[in-house]
C-alpha cells in the first residue's frame, strides 16, 4: 500500500474514532473515562501523521467529555487548543463555528457565564449562517434561547426555542429536537404553565430514552423533581433525584451527580429530611472533591452548614460556613482577596479598612453596565485624588486601540485610535507588555518605555507624571487606564493600588457593558435576516412617533413578497429562507441610509420607519426598489425567481398620530395594494 493510501487510512480511521465518540457523548452506552483515553490516543495518531483537523476535533471532544466529567481547567485548555489550531491552519470554517458551539457548552453548563455564552452563540452563528449549517444554527440558536431564559428574556427565549425545534424538524435532527423539548420545557415551568411544562418534560423523556441520551435524562428528571417539589410531592421529587442519580453514578457522569445531589441535599433541607442524609453527604464530598469543582465545592460548604445548624452542631456549622465563606472569597473576589492579604502584613488597620471601602466602590463600579456610569464613576474616583489632571480609558480591539473616553483638563475630547504597535504610545506598551507603567518624572523616564512622546494639544503646559495600567479580564488584555497629572512625584505606592483596584473593576465593567450591548443588539436581531425583529421595531416606532416634532414628517412603509407560499411549495424552505435573506438585503440597502428602522416584522413582512426625510426621496427609493424586484430575478442557486412585492406607505406630519394609528395606515395601504392585484405601491397620508 501507498504512503498516502496507508495515512489516508489513518485519517479515516481518527475520524471514525472522533465522530463515535462524538455522536455517543452524551449516551448512558459510554464510558467517559474510556472514551477521554481513547481520545488522547486519537490525538497522538494524528499527531503523528500532521492531521490538523483530526488533532483539532479530537481537542474539541474531549473538551466535551471533560466538561461533562466536570474538570473545568481540563477542558477549558483543550478547548482553547481546538481553537488555536483552527485558526493558525486555516481549518474549515465548520469545524471552527463547532468550536465555538462547544465554548457555549462550557460557559453555561461549567461557568453560568452567560454573556460569554452569548458572545460565542453570535461567533458561531455568523458562521453557521453564512455557510448555511443548519444543524448548527439549531444549536446555536437554542443556545441563545438558553441565555435569555437565564436572564429573564423570556418570551424571546421561547422564540429561540421554537425556531431551534422547527430547524430540528425539517433536518430530522432527533437530538435538536430533542433539546428543544427540554428548554421549552424549562420555559414554561419558568412562567408557571406547569401542565404545557409537564407535557414537554415527558415528550422530552420519550425522545432521551429513545436517544440513550443520559444527560437529557438527568436534566429532565431535574425539571420533573423541581415540578413535583413545586406541587408539595416531595417524595416524589426524591425518588426522582435518588434514581436518576444512581443512573449518573453507574455511568461516571460526575459533573452532573455532583449537580443533582446538591439538588436533592437542598430538598431535603428544606423538608427536615435527614433519614440516611450522611450518606448523601459523604458522596457528595467525595464527587465534589474528585472533580475541583469551586462553584459546586461553594455550595455544598453553604448547606453543609445549614444542615449542622438545623442539627444544632453550630462548632461545626461554622466551621463549614469558614470553608464557604472562603470558596465564595475565590470565586467571586480572587484577585482582590489575594491582594488584600498581601498587603495586610505591611499596612496598618486604617488602610486595610480603606481597602475594604475601595472593594466595596469597585464592586459598584462593576455592577455598571452604562458606559456612562462607569466614566462618571471613575473620573469623581479620580478627582478624588487630583486636581489637575487628563484621564483616558482606551480599549484593545486586535491590534487596534481605541479611546472611548478621554478627559483633557476637564474636557472630553474626540475619541482616537492607535496601533498596538505604536512606539511612541505609553497605552500601547502597557497594553502590549501588560506591566502598570509609573513615572514619576515623565520627562526623564519615558525613555524607558517609548521612543518619543506625542502630547496631544499645548505642548506649553504638559504633563510631569504618568501612570498607565492594563485592564486585564481573565489574564486577557482588554484595555488601558491611564491618567496624567501636572506635577512630579504624584504616584505613591499607595496611589498606585488604589488605582490598580480601581482599574481591575473598570476592566469588569467594561466587559460586562459591551457583552450587554451585545446581547441586546442580539435580542433585537431577526436571525435569519440580520434585520431588527419585531420587537425593537414596535418599540421604536412607539418611542420615536411619541418623542418626535410635531412638524416633522413621518413615513412608515410595509411591505410583504407576493406568493411567498409558492417560493417555499416549489423550493423548499431553505430557499426559501435564501429568498428572505435576498429580500431583506434589498430593503436594507435601499433604505438604511434614511431609516431609523428597518425590521423583519412577520413570515414575509417587512417595515421601514423614517422619521424627518422629505416625501420626494422617500418615493424615489421606494420606485428604485420597487423596480428592482421587477427587473432583477432573485438567483435561488442555479434557479432565477421573479420575486415581487406589496408595498403600503402612510406619510404623515400632523401632530397627534400616534404609532397605532400609523401602523393601522400603512396595514390598510399594503392590505389594498394586495387587493388590487398585488405588485403594486400604494399611498396614503394622514
Amino acid at each position: 500500500m501507498k504512503k498516502m493510501d496507508i495515512r489516508e487510512a489513518k485519517k479515516r480511521k481518527i475520524d471514525e474514532i472522533n465522530n463515535e465518540i462524538h455522536d455517543l457523548r452524551s449516551s448512558a452506552d459510554l464510558d467517559l473515562a474510556q472514551a477521554i483515553d481513547c481520545i488522547k490516543e486519537n490525538i497522538i495518531e494524528a499527531e503523528q501523521i500532521n492531521y490538523h483537523e483530526g488533532i483539532t476535533n479530537a481537542y474539541r471532544i474531549i473538551s466535551i467529555l471533560y466538561t461533562y466529567n466536570g474538570e473545568a481547567s481540563l477542558a477549558l485548555e483543550a478547548l482553547n487548543k481546538a481553537e488555536e489550531m483552527c485558526l493558525d491552519y486555516c481549518l474549515d470554517k465548520r469545524l471552527l463555528a463547532e468550536i465555538y458551539n462547544t465554548y457555549v457548552l462550557y460557559y453555561l453548563e461549567v461557568k453560568k457565564n452567560y454573556k460569554m455564552g452569548a458572545k460565542y452563540c453570535s461567533k458561531g452563528l455568523q458562521i453557521a449562517r453564512k455557510l448555511q449549517l443548519y444543524d448548527l444554527i439549531s444549536k446555536l440558536t437554542m443556545n441563545f434561547g438558553v441565555v435569555c431564559l437565564e436572564l429573564g428574556i423570556l418570551k424571546e427565549s421561547l422564540e429561540y426555542f421554537l425556531e431551534s425545534l422547527e430547524i430540528g424538524k425539517m433536518i430530522n435532527d432527533k437530538r435538536a429536537i430533542l433539546y428543544s423539548y427540554a428548554n421549552i420545557a424549562d420555559y414554561y415551568y419558568q412562567v408557571d404553565c406547569i401542565g404545557k411544562a409537564r407535557d414537554y418534560h415527558s415528550k422530552t423523556i420519550l425522545l432521551a430514552e429513545e436517544l440513550n441520551d443520559i444527560i437529557v435524562m438527568s436534566s429532565t428528571a431535574l425539571g420533573f423533581a423541581t415540578i413535583e417539589k413545586g406541587l408539595g410531592n416531595y417524595d416524589q421529587a426524591k425518588m426522582i433525584l435518588l434514581e436518576s442519580i444512581e443512573r449518573l453514578k453507574q455511568n461516571n457522569q460526575k459533573s452532573w451527580e455532583a449537580n443533582l445531589s446538591l439538588v436533592l441535599f437542598e430538598h431535603m433541607l428544606e423538608e427536615e429530611d435527614f433519614k440516611d442524609i450522611d450518606t448523601l453527604i459523604y458522596n457528595i464530598r467525595e464527587v465534589v472533591l474528585g472533580i475541583n469543582n469551586e462553584s459546586y465545592l461553594e455550595k455544598f460548604y453553604f448547606l453543609l452548614s445549614n444542615y449542622y445548624e438545623k442539627t444544632k452542631d453550630f462548632k461545626k456549622a461554622l466551621e463549614c460556613y469558614k470553608l464557604y465563606d472562603n470558596c465564595h472569597a475565590k470565586n467571586l473576589e480572587k484577585k482582590e482577596v489575594e491582594s488584600i492579604n498581601a498587603l495586610k502584613m505591611e499596612m496598618m488597620q486604617t488602610t486595610i479598612k480603606r481597602l475594604k471601602t475601595l472593594s466595596e466602590v469597585g464592586k459598584e463600579i462593576a455592577s455598571y453596565n452604562n458606559l456612562t456610569d462607569i466614566f462618571s464613576k471613575v473620573r469623581n474616583l479620580v478627582t478624588t485624588v487630583f486636581d489637575d489632571f487628563n484621564f483616558v480609558i482606551a480599549l484593545v480591539e486586535g491590534k487596534t486601540i481605541r479611546s472611548i473616553y478621554y478627559n483633557y483638563l476637564g474636557e472630553e475630547i474626540a475619541p482616537f485610535e492607535i496601533s498596538l504597535d505604536n512606539k511612541s504610545s505609553f497605552i500601547s506598551y502597557s497594553a502590549r507588555s501588560k506591566e502598570v507603567i509609573v513615572l514619576n518624572d515623565l520627562e526623564k523616564e519615558y525613555q524607558n518605555y517609548v521612543d518619543s512622546i506625542k502630547y496631544v494639544a499645548d505642548e506649553t503646559r504638559v504633563p510631569k507624571s504618568l501612570l498607565s495600567i492594563p485592564l486585564t479580564v481573565f489574564e486577557k488584555v482588554v484595555g488601558v487606564f491611564q491618567i496624567q497629572t501636572y506635577e512630579r512625584n504624584v504616584f505613591s505606592t499607595e496611589n498606585v493600588e488604589f488605582f490598580s483596584v480601581i482599574a481591575s473593576y473598570t476592566g469588569v465593567a467594561l466587559r460586562n457593558s459591551m457583552h450587554a450591548m451585545q446581547l441586546e443588539n442580539i435580542a433585537n436581531e431577526d436571525s435569519l435576516t440580520g434585520l431588527k425583529n419585531w420587537h425593537y421595531f414596535n418599540k421604536t416606532l412607539f418611542e420615536e412617533a411619541h418623542k418626535r416634532k410635531s412638524s416633522e414628517l413621518m413615513t412608515l412603509i410595509i411591505l410583504d413578497i407576493d406568493h411567498f407560499k409558492k417560493v417555499n411549495d416549489i423550493y423548499g424552505h431553505g430557499l426559501g429562507n435564501k429568498c428572505l435573506q435576498e429580500v431583506s438585503e434589498r430593503i436594507d440597502k435601499e433604505f438604511s441610509d434614511i431609516a431609523r428602522v428597518v425590521a423583519r416584522i412577520g413570515g414575509e413582512e417587512f417595515a421601514v420607519f423614517i422619521i424627518g426625510q422629505n416625501v420626494d426621496l422617500v418615493k424615489i427609493k421606494l420606485w428604485s426598489l420597487y423596480n428592482c424586484f421587477n427587473e432583477m430575478p432573485i438567483e435561488l442557486e442555479e434557479v432565477a425567481c421573479n420575486v415581487t412585492v406589496s408595498i403600503g406607505v402612510v406619510f404623515t406630519d400632523k401632530s397627534g398620530v400616534n404609532a397605532d394609528s400609523l401602523f393601522d395606515a400603512a396595514d390598510d395601504a399594503l392590505y389594498e395594494a394586495k387587493e388590487a392585484g398585488r405588485n403594486k405601491i400604494i399611498f396614503k397620508k394622514l
